[in-house]
């Protein structure tokens, strides 16, 4: 994918978070750590990070750079990490993530890169039971 496409998924994914009492807006600036601002469902002030993926994972991760930068954005009440996948749209209250188990990896270097240089990078797995689950199809 390409950061055009990515946009674009962006863009439909606000959409239809709408549909379901989200109240958002995409971020405009693409070197944003976030992707999306507003107000969550149930009226929290929040920001959403949207990870999209073509291949299912059952495993979900977070880089915890990642974790950190969205967790500092003190001005939010509410911080979520979404992944998008064959599977559906996970979304995750990083407040209700389980950060005791850091692990490291290594992962491409860079997110969208015809580059396949990995980076050891640390993460955390996040659990199915604990994202709100919509059935939303893009792959």
């Amino acid at each position: 994918m390409d950061f055009d496409t990515i946009s674009e998924l962006e863009t439909q994914m606000v959409f239809l978070l709408n549909l379901d009492n989200w109240q958002l807006k995409k971020c405009r600036d693409k070197y944003s750590i976030f992707d999306a601002y507003g107000y969550d469902y149930n009226g929290k002030k929040c920001v959403m990070e949207f990870k999209f993926r073509q291949e299912f994972y059952q495993t979900k991760m977070l880089e915890h750079k990642k974790y950190a930068s969205l967790m500092g954005l003190n001005k939010y009440d509410k911080k979520y990490y979404c992944v998008i996948d064959s599977g559906g749209c996970h979304v995750y209250d990083l407040s209700q993530i389980d950060i005791s188990d850091k692990q490291k990896m290594d992962l491409p270097k860079k997110t969208i890169t015809d580059n396949p240089e990995k980076k050891q990078k640390e993460i955390y797995f996040l659990k199915n039971d604990k994202a709100i689950v919509y059935n939303y199809k893009f792959f």
